[in-house]
């Protein structure tokens, strides 16, 4: 059941977060010191797999390409 959250933090990892959480019906709250274009990920390349994590590699191929699915579909809806 949905419920309330704080995502702290504006840049495209923040605000991506919030977005599936309002879109799973969440009551979301932003806060971040700045705002974009002031955000570290104004300036970043994009890099969108995950760098630090173990796992098996059919998951981690799971992983990459829903988080490129769900990129693309956000640039597509601008």
């Amino acid at each position: 059941m949905p419920g309330a959250a704080v995502v702290v933090g504006c840049g495209a990892v923040g605000l991506s977060t919030a977005l599936e959480l309002l879109e799973a019906g969440w009551d979301v709250h932003v806060v971040g010191e700045k705002l974009p274009p002031e955000t570290t990920s104004d300036g970043s390349g994009g890099y969108w797999r995950p760098v630090f994590m173990e796992m098996e590699e059919g998951m981690l191929k799971q992983v990459c390409q829903y988080s490129f699915d769900r990129m693309m579909r956000l640039h597509r809806e601008g």
